[in-house]
């Protein structure tokens, strides 16, 4: 099925890192449930609740818009995950950006 979709980048506003991609067809839905994350044990969920103990959010930016099939999404969510880490990012979760595939 051929449905849009967003790849998205969640960045620190505190120094502009990026910090996680994902794919979704709901952005700001999206970002909503991510900050539920904040009560996790995990590297995305302790970043996040490091910014909400100082009152700040993460900024979501649409690094690209998809239309075609999920496993179309999944391979360009890998590809701005493979970049992004080439460039120094220091993503918070890798393994769930590229829906378990290794990098």
């Amino acid at each position: 099925m051929r449905t849009t979709r967003f790849i998205y980048a969640l960045i620190d506003v505190r120094d502009n890192s990026v910090r996680y991609v994902g794919v979704t067809k709901d952005a700001f839905a999206r970002l909503g449930q991510h900050m539920q994350d904040a009560d996790k044990n995990t590297p995305k969920g302790l970043w996040l609740a490091e910014l909400r103990a100082r009152g700040l959010y993460p900024r979501l930016e649409i690094l690209e818009t998809i239309t075609g099939t999920r496993q179309r999404a999944y391979a360009r969510e890998r590809h701005w995950t493979v970049k992004l880490l080439q460039n120094g990012e220091p993503l918070v979760e890798t393994t769930a950006t590229n829906n378990g595939l290794p990098l």
